[in-house]
């Protein structure tokens, strides 16, 4: 071959970063960099661009099958190696795998024994064997400088928690192991000195709670007593120096011993100088001549180093076997478990030798295991893979009689023994950290306006909610609160068999074809669960191609700045599938791919042709279809949503899932289906009855008569099916303007109830260093809980950890909910210029409140958030409440379709303030005017209502006497205070008040129109608090109440008769849940600030 190695490059990481920059500090005619490739194409064309590489793929596959490539460097995450080499190995590319070479010392063989088929070379990337230094010790040790080597006492000690070794190193689902990563090189210094085939291995040492060993202490004990002394932590630093003895000298590896400037044989130091400009680890300098063996290995025909053959590094993966055993923990190469447990009786006395005898329970787990030394009547759970595991168990750690006492120490486990004991299923590790947990969470704890998690708070259709009550309370049978059919209530899939043979096109069996499940999640763990198995390897390709489809499949799908062609706004439908990407996912391990359309986060309706793609691909590399189609009939006019079930020659090949929750708006009910043909069914059934075994009747009864109700009505615009989608379209229409004028940039959906939003440009402007999350739509999302009192949903919680950054700038928002939901104090927010925009200056006349005008001088204004009293009767104050630069407005009153005809007869205005401004920049009230013939004459019914999560709590009713405005504190009955939560309310504002009517009309009973204002005197500075309220009848309105609360606080001058004050709503979370803001008329708000009860904002002119 060509003396020139032509290098591809997997993993665009860290220490690829280094092993480049060494690379090119040898001569380009000998080593040249042909390509990177990377998880994500984004991720390698950064990395090429940086280190200017000429190719970059989006996948490793692509990377290995270049012809231009002769070797590969391997520098991804540890539990990436094996895969990566025998793809190269596939296509007969070379192989420089770095440290440690595989996960354990299986996998170690399985690479070996691939690299040997396919007749390739391989190096275990342990390149300190390769440093000058370490030539210099093994050529003194030949020439006896030190004697015979009896002790190699060696240190490595960092703190896994600085930035270089986060998560991937502590980390047990990225292959994290304090032994792998560092210890790795304490074993290669001892078995280079004295022999890679100690006798035995004495060790101890702990782990995380990931269950990833973190520190180790080993002994090496060989032949002639000879002992390697290793000390292994990555929770604190140490000395990091390693020291041989010998008979006659002493060597000395001076920190770093793993890449060291000086090495010191029997006083004599020699030195190795290393350039670390640019690299992030330490000396990685000296990789480069870790790359030159490589080369001259391969120019001279070897398939192996001499230095570190491939059967060492087999013995090195071993001794870190046993270290890591020692420590706790459970290595996938010796406990590759399917699953399920055997229940061992052990016989009569003690045993010696390999277990032989034990009744299992008829579980296919491999062998039974009776402890050695029991005698004892009890009936151990355990699984174990194998005889050979188990005889490694009852023998390890030495042959004597404590393997009898290790055996039984349960029986006194402590609760650190138990913990490393009963730890969380390898299966779900990694999985401990569930957005819609936290997020739940911190809106129980911050009590937002919830647009992150999708569910209507809205009435579900009146059948749909019926039905349960009468199965629950005046159910036909009794039966109905019983146990129903493990597959599916009756009734219910003869009506989803209904349904979807007149969508399908097809006679659709509701016995066999049809299971029921606990909402779709089950569904989709049944049809993973019952139709793919460990051997398929299709785990990775289910989280490559459907969890990461946004970073995988998408071309360019989190980059919504990219505009339609003929220059609209973006939509999710602007976003296709790259056919060549795609393919490149798809190989002979593939078992089966999820496709979720119409799409969740982004909205996208997947196209007939995109779907033909998939299902071509299907058909070639014969793959399961499993098909997420919740969303189902919530598309939107312009698309089709196309069933992959109806395609050619797909119905045998796909399982579509289905949900009462998304198709009702019922998704408390956690009610599900799948379906498809019998054979795929069948497997989800044997899954289903061993998990769940059947879902509740009484819902499923009531599930079933909803869809006989809308059977009925299919093809009318009664149908809920046709109803729904319409009414989400006004709704994702005005939740796209009200992020535009926020500042955001929304990507319009094409189906679902979610939208996505870019908030890039608008990161520099924000201050979100208070929350410590690691990504930047986490830190957002959060940051807006606790202080807009809005909620999203951050996107990266939809990427692998490695391409998280992928949706950083990126916020999701639910917008199915009520309408009036949006109008609040956000539409007039601008997050770009931390401004709230609004209009200011009187009305020009009484018929055109709506009218701009603009702001002359500077006014502060204070929000103050709390509980309020709501009035349930109509009125909107449609003069001018402050005559002059200020003006409120009713917002919402201005978007009803129909509004009554604003009457002011039968009385005066509420407030008729003559605003004047002064050099202080303080408002100043030269006239409060009050109507004095209702004083004292009328009560009025207050409805108390309470924020939650979820909706608006009911907290009673109580009647308020209507008190003249001239009364002082001393003369108000606190009776008046009939409701605990207000008189609370009340204590803690330090303030006590009371109610005055403004005017009665002659309309009715309290009027018709009842503005008010409310009157608070503080106890501590005798400052008094105008409240001033608006309120609306329920049949106007989305929600029941929608108040509008905005304080006046005021203070006296010297001599009493001018006031100054400041602008507030009342309670700043209702006015967002109620719908309503008081619209400030000013042109800009800065010097925003807020903390958990108020916000002051500076509002100065244009």
């Amino acid at each position: 071959m060509s003396e020139t190695l032509r290098w591809g490059i997997a993993s665009a990481g860290k220490i690829s970063n280094d092993f480049v920059l060494a690379l090119r500090t040898l001569p380009e005619t000998e080593h040249q960099i042909i390509a990177v490739g990377a998880r994500s194409m984004e991720s390698a064309e950064t990395f090429a661009k940086k280190h200017k590489i000429p190719k970059a793929y989006g996948s490793y596959e692509e990377l290995c099958k270049d012809p231009d490539i002769n070797v590969i460097y391997i520098g991804s995450i540890n539990t990436t190696h094996l895969d990566i080499a025998k793809l190269a190995f596939q296509n007969q590319k070379n192989v420089l795998s770095e440290k440690p070479l595989t996960m354990c010392a299986k996998d170690s063989k399985e690479m070996i024994r691939a690299a040997k088929e396919a007749n390739v070379y391989l190096l275990d990337g342990i390149w300190a064997r390769f440093h000058p230094g370490y030539a210099q010790i093994r050529k003194s040790i030949e020439e006896g400088a030190i004697g015979e080597p009896l002790r190699v006492d060696v240190s490595f000690g960092i703190d896994m928690a600085i930035a270089h070794w986060q998560d991937r190193a502590v980390k047990e689902y990225l292959g994290g192991s304090a032994v792998l990563d560092i210890g790795v090189y304490c074993v290669n210094v001892a078995t280079m000195v004295l022999g890679s085939k100690p006798k035995d291995i004495i060790a101890q040492g702990i782990v995380n709670d990931e269950g990833v060993d973190i520190a180790v202490s080993t002994i090496l004990v060989y032949d002639g007593g000879k002992y390697g002394c290793l000390q292994i932590d990555a929770r604190m630093g140490m000395v990091n120096e390693c020291v041989i003895t010998g008979t006659k000298g002493i060597i000395k590896i001076h920190s770093i011993f793993w890449a060291p400037n000086k090495v010191d044989i029997n006083g004599k130091l020699y030195e190795y100088q290393a350039d670390n400009e640019g690299y992030v680890y330490a000396n990685s300098y000296f990789l480069r001549y870790e790359a030159e063996v490589v080369r001259q290995d391969i120019l001279n025909g070897r398939k192996e180093n001499e230095l570190l053959p491939l059967e060492t590094s087999i013995d090195i993966g071993t001794i870190m076997d046993t270290m890591r055993k020692a420590a706790g923990v459970k290595l996938h190469s010796t406990e590759d478990l399917s699953g399920g447990i055997a229940l061992v009786l052990p016989v009569e006395g003690p045993m010696e030798g390999p277990p032989q005898s034990g009744v299992s329970m008829g579980l296919p787990l491999g062998v039974p295991l009776g402890l050695p030394g029991v005698n004892t009547g009890l009936a151990i759970i355990g699984t174990y893979a194998s005889q050979g595991y188990s005889r490694k168990m009852y023998t390890y750690p030495s042959r004597s009689c404590l393997r009898c006492l290790s055996s039984v120490r349960y029986f006194t486990m402590s609760e650190q023994e138990a913990k490393k004991k009963f730890q969380l299923a390898r299966k779900l590790q990694g999985l401990e950290n569930n957005v819609w947990v936290e997020f739940i969470q911190l809106a129980l704890e911050t009590k937002p306006v919830n647009l992150g998690q999708g569910f209507p708070d809205f009435a579900a259709p009146h059948h749909v909610t019926d039905a349960l009550a009468k199965v629950v309370h005046q159910g036909d049978t009794p039966l109905h609160n019983q146990y129903t059919r493990g597959y599916g209530h009756p009734r219910l899939v003869q009506a989803l068999s209904t349904l979807y043979s007149k969508y399908c096109d097809r006679k659709i069996d509701p016995h066999s074809e049809i299971l029921v499940t606990v909402g779709a999640y089950e569904g989709l763990f049944c049809a993973i669960t019952g139709n793919v198995n460990p051997e398929d390897e299709v785990q990775e390709a289910i989280v490559e191609v459907v969890l990461e489809a946004e970073a995988m499949v998408f071309k360019d799908i989190w980059r919504p700045e990219r505009r339609t062609p003929d220059g609209q706004e973006p939509s999710s439908n602007d976003f296709k599938l790259d056919k060549e990407e795609l393919e490149s996912k798809f190989s002979s391990k593939t078992k089966a791919v999820i496709v979720n359309t119409p799409h969740n986060p982004l909205g996208k309706v997947f196209t007939r042709e995109e779907l033909t793609m998939i299902a071509d691909l299907c058909k070639k590399w014969n793959c399961l279809a499993i098909m997420d189609e919740v969303y189902e009939h919530m598309v939107y006019p312009g698309h089709e949503h196309v069933r992959m079930a109806t395609l050619p020659d797909m119905w045998e090949r796909t399982i579509t899932i289905g949900s009462a929750g998304k198709t009702f708006s019922v998704t408390g009910w956690k009610l599900g289906w799948l379906y498809g043909p019998s054979y795929l069914v069948k497997n989800c059934m044997t899954a289903h009855q061993n998990a769940i075994y059947t879902c509740p009747t009484p819902i499923q009864e009531a599930c079933a008569r909803a869809f006989e109700t809308e059977l009925g009505l299919m093809g009318k615009p009664e149908c809920y099916f046709t109803a729904l989608p319409e009414e989400l379209l006004p709704k994702r229409n005005f939740m796209s303007h009200f992020l535009k004028e926020a500042g955001l940039k929304p990507i319009m959906p094409d189906g679902g109830y979610f939208m996505m939003a870019d908030w890039k440009h608008l990161s520099p402007k924000l201050n979100l260093e208070s929350e410590p999350d690691k990504y930047m739509d986490y830190k957002l999302v959060k940051w807006m809980s606790k202080n807009w009192k809005l909620q999203g949903i951050p996107p990266s919680a939809f990427y692998s950890e490695e391409d998280k950054t992928l949706g950083e700038y990126y916020i999701r928002f639910c917008f199915i909910k009520v309408l009036s939901l949006a109008v609040s104090p956000w539409q007039y927010f601008n997050m770009e210029s931390k401004e709230f925009l609004a209009f200011s200056n009187t009305y020009p006349d009484q018929s055109s409140p709506n009218t701009p005008g603009i702001l002359e001088e500077e006014v502060v204004l204070t929000l103050e958030f709390g509980r309020f009293e709501v009035l349930p009767t109509y009125d909107s104050i449609r003069k001018a409440l402050l005559a002059g630069n200020l003006v409120h407005r009713n917002a919402l009153y201005d978007k009803c379709e129909n509004p009554p005809p604003f009457n002011t007869t039968g009385g005066g205005t509420i407030v008729d303030f003559a605003i004047k401004m002064e050099e202080s920049g303080q408002w100043k009230v030269e006239q409060v005017s009050l109507d004095p013939n209702t004083w004292g004459k009328a009560s009025v019914t207050v409805s108390h209502w309470e924020p939650s999560p979820y909706g608006l709590n009911w907290k009673g009713s109580n009647v308020y006497a209507a008190c003249p405005f001239e009364a002082s504190a001393d003369e108000l009955p606190l009776e008046l205070w009939q409701n605990p939560a207000q008189a609370t309310d009340a204590a803690l504002m330090g303030s006590i008040g009371y109610i005055v009517p403004g005017f009665l009309s002659a309309n009715s009973a309290l009027g018709g129109r009842w503005p008010l204002a409310q009157i608070r005197r503080d106890v501590t500075e005798e400052l008094p608090h105008i409240f001033l309220t608006s309120y609306h009848a329920a049949n106007y309105l989305p929600v029941p109440f929608e108040p509008n609360f905005m304080v006046v606080t005021l203070s006296a001058d010297a001599e009493g008769d001018t006031w100054s004050f400041s602008i507030r709503p009342y309670d700043f979370r209702w006015n967002v849940m109620g719908g309503m803001f008081l619209d400030y008329d000013v042109d800009a708000v800065t010097g925003f600030s807020q903390t958990r009860t108020s916000a002051q904002l500076t509002c100065h002119p244009k």
